[in-house]
């Protein structure tokens, strides 16, 4: 049953059916039906898709008109968090940059996407928040940066978040290379198995 392909493709179209069904008219997902729009769970659905699609899993018309949704609304919020900044005069030059809008930049740059030009402002100042401020960051988005700014053919910022992992790391027979301070906590970045699959991908 497993390896019946016909049978996969069937679940995998019912999936995808019941995902789009879930998605609100603006592109977000909430946790459960019935609830309130949430950033979050809309990024970690167009992390998944990404993911599929680099497998070759997911290249499916369904599951690219839920991600470039998520995407337009996504891409707004993170302009809006830039021009939020502007209007309240925060300090551009020290640290503006969260974990959810790493989480955004990793989970885009799964996708073969222009920045929309409207946007680039907002998008170019993230992006160097990231390469500026990786060091304030844990395990999980570390990788996501290496990840995210690889993809935008920066090769110094990534080659030093993993020269600074490799440093970091305690290496075993039993248990390979892993991180002590990965330790689980009740934020979504501080899932430690998580934490090390990400870890994999950086380094692959």
């Amino acid at each position: 049953m497993l390896f019946d392909l016909q049978r996969m493709q069937r679940e995998q179209k019912s999936a995808l059916d019941q995902l789009a069904a879930k998605q609100l008219p603006n592109g977000a997902f909430p946790w459960f039906t019935g609830m309130w729009e949430d950033r979050f769970i809309t990024q970690y659905i167009v992390a998944g898709i990404g993911h599929l699609q680099q497998l070759g899993v997911a290249k499916d018309p369904v599951a690219q008109r839920i991600a470039n949704s998520a995407m337009d609304y996504l891409d707004t919020a993170l302009d809006k968090d830039y021009y939020h900044l502007i209007k309240t005069k925060a300090n551009l030059e020290a640290q503006q940059i969260s974990s959810l809008q790493i989480h955004y930049l990793y989970a885009r740059s799964l996708f073969n996407r222009p920045v929309p030009a409207a946007m680039r402002t907002s998008f170019n100042f993230f992006y160097a928040q990231m390469k500026k401020y990786w060091t304030k960051q844990n395990r999980y988005t570390q990788a996501m940066i290496a990840l995210s700014l690889f993809k935008k053919s920066d090769k110094v910022t990534p080659t030093d978040i993993l020269k600074s992992l490799k440093e970091n790391a305690m290496n075993s027979k039993e248990m390979g290379m892993y991180w002590k301070d990965v330790t689980p906590g009740y934020s979504w970045q501080q899932a430690p198995v998580e934490t090390q699959a990400l870890l994999i991908e950086a380094f692959q």
